[in-house]
């Protein structure tokens, strides 16, 4: 799972999923984005808080 407000998640999540499909084990991995989940008034909520942190914020 990853949340798509920014890249460093979804990247990570990525990594996890191709790395399962080369997995010689035959494992199996899907990767949720979490906004697909959530109310668009949450999403946008959300969305915007992020980028306000991270401009104001970053060493967070």
């Amino acid at each position: 799972m990853s949340v798509s407000a920014g890249t460093g998640h979804v990247c990570a999540a990525e990594a996890i999923r191709a790395y399962a499909a080369i997995h010689p084990a035959g494992v199996e991995a899907v990767h949720l984005d979490v906004m697909d989940f959530v109310p668009a008034s949450f999403k946008a909520l959300y969305a915007d808080f992020y980028i306000k942190l991270v401009s104001h914020q970053p060493a967070l």
